[in-house]
């Protein structure tokens, strides 16, 4: 009698896991969830794997975009993590300091208001709607009236 192989089922390790997403929407099983507890050694909310619904397909690796994130289980142990200053040595140059941001503000030159009609209109008008939205505060101006 034939026999068929069960193929093998995700499991994942949340120090790799930035919570992107992807696995979620790719699972066709609805087998993985958005976390709810934040991992605390690296800050963020890794997704959480119900696996008895789960057929194998694969389809969560491959929309993983983190290399050590979902893994076939079985390859636990076909890897091993090692220090990069191990492997490759020490750092052959110090990170660079970032520099201080000034305070001040500089204000930008007056300009005329920007007309665009027909379909660059419908290509620009999201971009013009999201600055207008944004937090910054602007000065009122009067619309300039079409000849």
């Amino acid at each position: 009698m034939t026999r068929v192989a069960e193929r093998p089922k995700p499991f994942l390790i949340p120090e790799y896991c930035k919570g992107c997403g992807r696995c979620i929407s790719s699972c066709t099983k609805d087998c993985i969830t958005m976390g709810t507890e934040i991992n605390p050694e690296t800050g963020l909310v890794p997704v959480v794997l119900d696996l008895t619904q789960c057929n194998g397909c694969g389809l969560c690796y491959s929309a993983c975009p983190e290399p050590y994130g979902l893994r076939p289980q079985g390859e636990e142990a076909a890897f091993e993590l090692l220090d990069p200053a191990t492997v490759l040595g020490p750092r052959p140059f110090d990170a660079p300091v970032p520099e201080p941001r000034p305070d001040t503000m500089v204000p930008l030159p007056e300009r005329e208001p920007l007309i665009v009609k027909g379909t660059y209109a419908v290509a620009v008008a999201p971009c013009l709607l999201a600055a207008a939205t944004s937090s910054v505060t602007r000065s009122p101006r009067r619309p300039r009236a079409l000849s």
